[in-house]
């Protein structure tokens, strides 16, 4: 996730979104309620610095996207980074699962969580893989020929 919780000597909470700016039509949410007398403000902006770096990288790089669902993809992705809203990183997986057997396949976000000793923490990450048809050709070879086999396998 794109959040963090903070909790103040008063027991009030801030839930705190990652985004590049903030923008309260976009996150109906933001501000400060009330939950069973206990405060929970909700604020975006945080990292905000890196992530205004973000965003003006996945401006730039949206122009070199090979086809429409990679340039949806990143197009969501600058979305999500600009306000935080975690429906538009859902919608950049949607385009990325369909983007099938891409030459460069890139992901980036708050993609898994990781357990630590003090509990769950999630890591920003982001990849980029370059596919070498030529090895590719060899394990789709490999692959075909151990079916071949494990179908010949008695298996009564």
């Amino acid at each position: 996730m794109n959040t963090r919780l903070d909790k103040d000597a008063q027991g009030n909470f801030e839930l705190k979104i990652c985004s590049a700016q903030k923008d309260d039509k976009i996150l109906k949410y933001l501000g400060t309620h009330d939950y069973e007398g206990v405060k929970v403000t909700v604020s975006s902006e945080d990292f905000s610095v890196f992530m205004r770096d973000v965003v003006a990288s996945l401006e730039e790089a949206v122009k070199y996207a090979a086809n429409e669902h990679q340039q949806k993809m990143v197009q969501d992705y600058i979305e999500h980074f600009r306000f935080g809203d975690v429906e538009k990183h859902k919608d950049s997986q949607r385009h990325w699962i369909k983007d099938v057997g891409p030459i460069v396949e890139t992901n980036v976000g708050f993609i898994e969580t990781y357990l630590d000793p003090s509990g769950a923490r999630a890591e920003f990450e982001g990849f980029v893989s370059i596919v070498d048809k030529e090895i590719s050709a060899k394990f789709n070879q490999l692959v075909v020929q151990a079916d071949d086999l494990i179908k010949k396998l008695p298996w009564d």
